[in-house]
């Protein structure tokens, strides 16, 4: 029963429907690091080949799982009975308008964060054109530490009136 949505005020998104479903994505960091993300939105991914079962902080499975081609990976976050309703908010832009929602975590693996602080992650389902986006077209960024940020366009995050943003392939999406 953990939630998947959100009603603040006048607004409401539901994004339950992206259960079950899975998405990819890929990128260099600026050392050169190659890196695919797996995206279960609303879900766990639970599958041996993606799963982290040598993670030392004991995080395996999770909603958003990172690897390199060396075959490390890290739960960037994890979609569990931890999270509630005070893990969602509206998403908006820097003049103040709602743009979709966001779902924050702080409950990824701590495995190679400093301090051993867990891996925290931001979800922005923003306003797409189509319910889920090609692969390669979201977009993970990592701009410090363990902080981690999923743009994810989808029409399910639109507002009534809003023009969705025609989705766009841009495989140099990783910051870190």
């Amino acid at each position: 029963n953990t939630p998947c949505s959100i009603t603040q005020g006048e607004f409401s998104f539901d994004f339950s429907s992206l259960e079950g479903k899975r998405f990819t994505t890929q990128g260099k960091d600026p050392k050169g690091s190659e890196y695919v993300y797996h995206f279960a939105p609303c879900d766990t991914i639970r599958d041996a080949d993606v799963e982290c079962v040598m993670d030392p902080g004991g995080v395996i499975t999770g909603m958003v799982i990172q690897r390199s081609q060396d075959d490390s990976c890290f739960v960037l976050g994890q979609f569990d009975s931890s999270i509630t309703p005070s893990n969602w908010e509206l998403y908006k832009n820097p003049s103040g308008v709602v743009h979709g929602a966001t779902l924050s975590t702080d409950n990824g693996s701590p495995s190679s964060c400093s301090g051993r602080v867990v891996r925290t992650l931001d979800v922005h389902f923003v306003c797409g054109a189509e319910e889920t986006p090609p692969d390669n077209s979201w977009e993970v960024l990592n701009e410090q530490g363990c902080d981690y940020t999923i743009n994810f366009p989808t029409k399910l995050a639109c507002t009534k009136g809003q023009t969705p943003v025609a989705p766009h392939v841009n495989l140099s999406l990783i910051h870190i």
